[in-house]
């Protein structure tokens, strides 16, 4: 029983490192990209006017990866592929509902961020007017990210 315990701790501490070296992995992407996309603005005019326009492109990247990443740890902690075959649960019932509630999420940042990427400079630069109402938005996907720690 002793051994079960460690083992579970243990489990429990990779999980939230794994976790951990995700959101971190991901922030170097980002970063990285973000400078390619701003090293040529680098001017007053950027920071006034396409500031947020760029950074509601990596939003949107980011919060679906951070989506994804949720899915994958829930799925992993209720082990979904195989649970589903027996007696289902109402808990495992609502577990399924979020998880595909997220997955939906993670879809719809993938779609803008693709739409961010590909459209005319006009559209890319007034749907950045949306950032600030939406940022807080990934506050809320951390809590998430924090409790499955």
């Amino acid at each position: 029983m002793s051994l079960n315990l460690k083992l579970q701790s243990t489990a429990s501490k990779n999980q939230a490192r794994q976790i951990d070296f995700e959101v971190t992995r991901l922030d170097a992407r980002k970063a990285r990209e973000l400078l390619s996309i701003v090293q040529p603005y680098l001017s007053q005019i950027y920071i006034e006017h396409d500031s947020d326009a760029t950074s509601s492109y990596l939003f949107f990247q980011r919060l679906a990866c951070k989506a994804d990443l949720i899915n994958n740890v829930v799925a992993q902690a209720n082990n979904l592929q195989d649970s589903l075959n027996g007696n289902v649960s109402e808990q495992l019932v609502g577990v399924c509902e979020m998880h595909s509630r997220i997955a939906n999420l993670s879809i719809l940042c993938k779609r803008f961020s693709a739409i961010l990427r590909h459209c005319d400079v006009d559209s890319f630069l007034s749907i950045g007017r949306l950032y600030p109402e939406v940022a807080s938005m990934e506050k809320r996907v951390d809590m998430h990210m924090n409790l499955l720690r």
